[in-house]
């Protein structure tokens, strides 16, 4: 984890800055306080010459190594959102005493260089806004800005990078996984998707070229009138499925979602990964009920699959402590959408 190799192959330093770790692994994070590690791991190598363990010369040798971490500046160090995402889906084989004792070796998808990129970029991207945006800038010291990433491979479901949040210390909240947010035009494909799945199998739904009206409407969502508009306020008339799904705009989706059927738009989306319990309301075509982020990964990986959903995994095998495996997580892989 800190140096990237086996424990048999570190050196008399990156041991002894292993055993310093133990007494604050938090204050002694060689990712995050580097001086403070070495400084630790002088006092291993002090009480080791102490004890007659070590020469002076051997002493005087480590002390002089530098530190040479697995990924660089704090990246490795920092993937806690993915490592408590591991723990939790290990958690359907092994108890936690079993995975504090028993020497298990775990084999994940993870990528670590995206894994660092991807951190970086969301700190970056996250603090030019609350720089560059007028609102975010005014609220700066209020509250903080957060984010999430991440990264599948849509055809094996491997999650190769996943940042849950701006800093795990300030909160372990991880937003790929439990946080629900409206995700908006994102959700207009699967609206369309059902109008077009209605149509191949020979039923009243879509095509490419099925003309929609962008004008002004009225309907009832949750009890209550509703009048969707588009992003720029302005209203185009008849429009094709085609131009009207290319230019996200949101009255013909409201329209497309009306000709699909409701019901039909919430299975469609159901077979492509989103497990949320959706309510049949004209405002879903425009993406107003929350979703996770995990959720929406693994649709839109089913589109990218041709209609093959594949279950998200993190972890590829277990072996022991005597590099045995003992459990494989295969490829889960599901026909979802068959006239894709």
């Amino acid at each position: 984890f800190y140096f990237g190799r086996d424990l048999d192959d570190l050196s008399l330093s990156e041991q002894a800055v292993l055993a310093g770790l133990i007494r604050s692994p938090g204050r002694y994070n060689p990712f995050r306080h580097p001086e403070a590690a070495l400084a630790r791991r002088d006092q291993v190598l002090d009480a080791m010459v102490d004890k007659g363990w070590l020469t002076d010369e051997q002493r005087r040798q480590a002390g002089l190594e530098p530190l040479q971490l697995a990924s660089g500046e704090k990246g490795f160090g920092q993937g806690r959102y993915l490592v408590d995402f591991v723990r939790g889906d290990l958690s359907e084989w092994y108890e936690p005493q079993e995975l504090q004792e028993e020497g298990l070796k775990i084999f994940t998808t993870l990528d670590t260089l995206l894994q660092e990129r991807a951190e970086q970029v969301l700190r970056t991207r996250l603090a030019a806004m609350e720089r560059d945006v007028p609102s975010l800038r005014r609220n700066a010291g209020q509250h903080t800005l957060q984010g999430a990433v991440l990264f599948t491979r849509p055809l094996t479901g491997a999650v190769l990078a996943m940042v849950g949040g701006r800093d795990y210390r300030d909160t372990q909240f991880n937003r790929t996984t439990q946080s629900r947010r409206q995700p908006g035009s994102c959700f207009k494909p699967f609206v369309y998707l059902a109008g077009l799945e209605r149509a191949m199998a020979g039923q009243e739904g879509l095509t490419p070229g099925t003309v929609l009206v962008d004008e002004p409407i009225t309907l009832v969502s949750d009890g209550k009138p509703w009048s969707p508009m588009n992003y720029d306020r302005q209203f185009r008339g008849p429009v094709t499925v085609r131009q009207a799904l290319t230019e996200s705009i949101n009255v013909p989706a409201v329209q497309a979602g009306k000709l699909a059927g409701l019901g039909n738009v919430i299975e469609v989306a159901a077979r492509c990964g989103i497990s949320t319990e959706l309510k049949p309301w004209p405002s879903l075509a425009l993406g107003a009920q929350e979703l996770s982020v995990m959720e929406l990964a693994t649709a839109y990986g089913t589109l990218a699959n041709g209609g093959l959903r594949t279950r998200p995994r993190i972890i590829e095998e277990v072996w022991n402590a005597e590099d045995e495996p003992l459990q494989r997580r295969e490829v889960d892989l599901h026909l979802s959408l068959i006239h894709i």
